[in-house]
């Protein structure tokens, strides 16, 4: 499994968790930096390196009024 994050903030925060997990072999955390085409590049990176399967973290939902810690956001379209 590959994850991307935007800021470092976030990747510390898989970084941790993980780590509590006992650090899951095959697990990569990358952080990419703002933007679309450093997202794009990190995950071509963690393909190039074997990983087959990409998710991407963030805590913007956090920035939505009404929405409670924990809430977990799924998009439906891309």
């Amino acid at each position: 499994l590959g994850i991307v994050t935007c800021m470092r903030f976030e990747a510390g925060i898989l970084t941790e968790a993980l780590a509590a997990a006992g650090r899951p072999v095959g697990v990569t955390v990358v952080c990419a930096g703002p933007g679309y085409k450093a997202a794009r590049r990190a995950a071509e990176t963690l393909l190039e390196q074997g990983h087959d399967a990409l998710l991407s973290f963030g805590i913007a939902g956090g920035l939505v009024e009404g929405l409670r810690p924990g809430t977990l956001l799924l998009a439906d379209q891309v």
